[in-house]
């Protein structure tokens, strides 16, 4: 099955929990695959970059802890490493 995100889901699901999360995470398990448009890639990129020091990141509330938190600090470090 694929699924379709757009960059809200995708800035999102690396910043927060929720439903974006769970999203990403179950796709970067290999549930489903993640379909994504280069328009798309393109915008959560230049997002991405309007924050170098990594405080995007430090959003996430640390009172709300995900039993996938090391998949998604994967996705982060991917997801930046990608953006460069």
């Amino acid at each position: 099955m694929r699924v379709v995100l757009d960059t809200n889901v995708l800035i999102s699901g690396v910043i927060a929990t929720g439903t974006p999360h769970y999203v990403l995470v179950a796709g970067y398990n290999g549930e489903y695959q993640i379909v994504v448009s280069v328009p798309t890639l393109t915008e959560f990129r230049k997002t991405l970059q309007k924050y170098p020091d990594g405080s995007v990141w430090t959003r996430r509330k640390s009172s709300r802890k995900s039993k996938h938190s090391d998949t998604t600090r994967s996705l982060s470090i991917q997801t930046q490493i990608s953006a460069s």
